[in-house]
């Protein structure tokens, strides 16, 4: 055994000495004792059946939807399952031709198309456009 840890040992045994010392003269309670600090950070764990928060909601029909990703045509279309959805032109960008975009379709056979996170266009089941041209998510 080296001298470092020689000297560690009989500073641990003298610690011991004093804390029992401390403990019979009932100066220090025995036990490990929680301080305050750790008490506040404390939670009890939430409920797996807690309400969703409003925000959630409205983003649960984007977490549910089937997405599937594209390239634009020349036309300034995306196919997908066989019907042809016309992206309108945006504020952003005139055309979005040979662009990667995502097309969720949602539970009711609606549909939308995203570059990124912009909204491109709304459709129904049909592949008709639905709201205004150009809006954003």
């Amino acid at each position: 055994m080296n001298r470092a840890a020689m000297l560690r040992e009989v500073r641990m045994e003298a610690f011991e000495r004093v804390k029992s010392r401390l403990q019979e003269a009932g100066l220090v309670k025995k036990g490990r004792r929680k301080g305050p600090h750790r008490e506040r950070r404390e939670r009890k764990p939430a409920s797996a059946f807690a309400p969703l928060l409003p925000s959630l909601k409205a983003k649960l029909p984007d977490v549910l939807c089937l997405k599937a990703e594209r390239t634009v045509g020349n036309d300034n279309c995306v196919v997908y399952e066989g019907r042809k959805l016309q992206i309108p032109p945006h504020r952003h960008r005139c055309h979005y031709v040979r662009a990667k975009v995502a097309v969720h379709e949602y539970g009711d056979g609606s549909m939308a198309v995203f570059h990124g996170a912009t909204r491109l266009g709304r459709y129904d089941a049909a592949g008709r456009r639905l709201g205004k041209a150009g809006a954003s998510a």
